[in-house]
């Protein structure tokens, strides 16, 4: 009977595989695939979470000084206009989106000299009671999110109390500034400037 040969130290270390190597388990060569695979949702995941969060639930503003013609037709609309005024010349249209009631300010300088009787006859675009004289009132006159304050005459259109205009002087210009928080859906389409993110939402409503 044969002698079995017996298996030395330097055969094992011939072989290149040690316990250790031998006690693990076979390597999947799938394992970089899947590392791929979990990166690339993550990023998917992530980048649609920042885009909900900057188009559909962000606090911010929309602010045109030099407005498109069809924002400045759809805005004369929103407020039951006819036209710009004459005698004036718009400084700036402006909407918010998720605070200060989603308020639309379309502001208007008056370059003829009128008197308090006179704005509110013939600029106003709708009935109004008799103004509350001097009230403290908040607008956002910049393309930013610094809020002015100012003391204006503020009228309400006696048809929508939604709907009012403050008339005011600052640096010896006289301004009109109608606001309404209630408009039609889409307006902000209009607008070709971008996003003012609003940090302060808690602030004070005009």
């Amino acid at each position: 009977m044969e002698d079995i040969p017996k298996l030395t130290e330097e055969d094992s270390d011939s072989t290149g595989e040690t316990d250790a190597d031998s006690d693990r388990p076979p390597r999947d060569p799938k394992n970089g695939l899947y590392t791929f695979l979990s990166l690339l949702i993550f990023a998917v995941c992530y980048g649609g979470y920042r885009l909900i969060g900057q188009n559909i639930s962000l606090i911010y503003a929309l602010h045109e000084s030099s407005p498109a013609e069809q924002l400045i037709q759809q805005t004369i609309t929103e407020f039951g206009m006819a036209g710009v005024p004459p005698g004036t010349k718009i400084d700036y249209i402006r909407l918010h989106h998720n605070f200060d009631n989603d308020r639309l300010y379309f502001s208007l300088s008056v370059t003829d000299d009128m008197s308090d009787e006179d704005i509110a006859e013939e600029l106003l675009p709708f009935e109004s009671g008799d103004p509350e004289r001097e009230s403290r009132v908040m607008l956002f006159p910049d393309a930013d999110t610094v809020p002015v304050y100012v003391y204006a005459d503020v009228y309400v259109n006696n048809s929508d109390p939604y709907m009012s205009a403050m008339f005011y002087e600052e640096d010896g210009t006289q301004h009109l500034v109608l606001c309404t928080s209630r408009h039609e859906r889409g307006l902000e389409k209009l607008f070709g400037s971008n996003k003012i993110p609003i940090k302060n939402e808690k602030a004070d409503t005009p």
